[in-house]
């Protein structure tokens, strides 16, 4: 009988560590056919399973981590004119960044699409990018475009437009983040600039992202046991740190961020990414 009892404990201790598992592994295996590259500060190129190129805060010229240079030594923009579509959390200059000339070049894809808050979409227009690109929405809204579908969450930060000078800035609307499911029903969450609020327990049990992008520097956004918190409260199966170091020299770092995973049990697979170079 005792003998029993300990075949039937550890095979229910078995089920229970199969049952854990198993969200990671499916994860890990819809997730292969995703590649994503940073680009520095919380900017991001995504390949979907589909082909379809996304740019989340595409920032160049002043980024000291963008990771392309012309011959000159100079931001080049080649390799991000191939991109589908460009999510813009916010409208600080660092997260705007290159999409307006990105938009304008000649050689960038005629049904490249832009997706925004209204209030950042109206300043793009009167910039004159073409109204036909240009995609409004607002916080809680959802998008699709081709197969990707897009929806804009909430973060808690500011949204100001202009150049990093004494004159006064342009009203952006409200700072934002976004769950983007790929057609393979992978979803990334990128937070956006963001502190810590409550609201994020809810995109675990409502969206259930797989990999989410935080930042971990501090100052202007959270620092790494802020971000280890969020973390907690949304659930993914993977996470990367951006927003951290670079041109404001930002303190938080992923070892840090390591850390403080850490001591909160976490067995969230973490992705230190480098600038320019894939992840699979």
């Amino acid at each position: 009988m005792r003998m029993k009892t300990k075949i039937i404990i550890r095979f229910y201790w078995m089920a229970i560590l199969l049952l854990a598992l198993a969200p990671v592994s499916n994860a890990a295996e819809i997730g292969k056919k995703v590649q994503i590259t940073w680009l520095g500060q919380s900017g991001f190129k995504i390949v979907s399973p589909s082909g379809k190129v996304i740019l989340i805060d595409p920032w160049a010229k002043g980024n000291n981590l963008y990771p392309y240079k012309s011959s000159t030594g100079e931001p080049d923009l080649t390799p991000l004119l191939d991109a589908d579509m460009i999510l813009i959390t916010h409208g600080h200059f660092d997260h705007l960044g290159d999409t307006i000339p990105i938009s304008k070049d000649p050689a960038s894809k005629k049904d490249l699409k832009i997706v925004t808050i209204f209030e950042l979409m109206t300043y793009l227009w009167e910039e004159g990018v073409d109204q036909n690109k240009l995609i409004p929405m607002n916080i809680g809204g959802t998008v699709k475009i081709e197969d990707v579908q897009i929806t804009m969450v909430r973060a808690v930060h500011s949204s100001g437009i202009g150049p990093f000078a004494s004159k006064s800035l342009t009203y952006g609307g409200e700072a934002a983040g976004f769950i983007i499911e790929m057609n393979n029903g992978f979803k990334i969450y990128h937070t956006g600039d963001t502190a810590l609020f409550g609201e994020m327990k809810t995109y675990s049990t409502f969206y259930h992202p797989n990999l989410m992008m935080v930042p971990i520097g501090g100052i202007f956004t959270m620092g790494p046991k802020e971000a280890a918190l969020a973390v907690d409260f949304v659930h993914p199966q993977f996470v990367i740190p951006m927003h951290y170091g670079g041109t404001f020299n930002l303190p938080g770092t992923p070892a840090e961020f390591k850390s403080a995973l850490a001591k909160r049990g976490k067995a969230v697979k973490l992705i230190v990414p480098s600038p320019g170079k894939p992840i699979n």
